[in-house]
């Protein structure tokens, strides 16, 4: 089995939860307010996008799609300390 499926396959599984949960906020802030000019809101979407699209890029980078490079390295590097601070001081 490939490793880049396998942890593809787990960030999907675990994911179907945490898009429900994103759904469900929608939806109560939808029936609270009337409306999408939430902050909270927009974080979380965006969050979510951002998810699905570092996931992408990291299983087309494993599968080697995406060809190793200095400006690769350096996205991703500048990328995740981001992500790393969001879950240690949330």
């Amino acid at each position: 089995m490939d490793l880049a499926s396998f942890y593809f396959g787990a960030f999907l599984g675990v994911f179907v939860f945490t898009f429900a949960k994103v759904l469900s906020q929608t939806r109560l802030i939808w029936k609270r307010t009337r409306t999408v000019a939430n902050w909270y809101l927009w974080m979380l979407w965006i969050e979510t996008w951002v998810n699905i699209f570092f996931a992408l890029i990291i299983f087309l980078f494993l599968n080697g799609v995406i060809p190793a490079s200095l400006g690769f390295y350096l996205g991703i590097g500048t990328w995740d300390p981001g992500l790393k601070l969001k879950l240690k001081y949330p």
